[in-house]
């Protein structure tokens, strides 16, 4: 029986990313792996390239704020303001020295019920709050230190 060729590549791409999905699953955690455990299209992506940079930084969890000292071999950065180690998770979430900025995402997150994780601040479901993000980083200037 013969398939037609547009069938054939359907199916053979649908069994390569389920492929490519079952690896990413079994997969060490990672820090992007915790922000997205289902592959699939940023729908996120801005029309900014210095957005997409930072958005894509902190996707990844590497950014000049926490991991410039691998590179200077120095010891891991700590907040000046609270004695632990400087995270993103501190950084966007917990640090109180940003308390006043971040209101307006903390807002937001708990009017749509949102979990205040990574992965609900990080992810794509919500275009609004990535662009909250991108104005909380703005006006505490770390969108510079990303």
């Amino acid at each position: 029986m013969k398939i037609p060729s547009d069938d054939f590549l359907a199916l053979i791409n649908a069994q390569y990313k389920s492929h490519l999905q079952h690896n990413w699953a079994q997969s060490h955690p990672s820090h992007l792996k915790n922000i997205k455990p289902i592959l699939r299209h940023w729908s996120s992506s801005q029309n900014n390239r210095l957005k997409e940079t930072v958005l894509s930084r902190l996707r990844i969890g590497h950014t000049r704020l926490t991991h410039a000292y691998k590179i200077e071999n120095n010891n891991p950065p700590i907040c000046q303001t609270c004695t632990t180690p400087l995270t993103l998770e501190h950084i966007l979430l917990t640090c109180p020295i940003y308390r006043l900025e971040r209101r307006h995402l903390i807002n937001y997150i708990q009017q749509k019920r949102l979990p205040c994780t990574l992965q609900s601040l990080l992810g794509d479901a919500d275009p609004e709050l990535t662009e909250l993000l991108l104005v909380y980083l703005h006006n505490t200037r770390l969108d510079s230190e990303i």
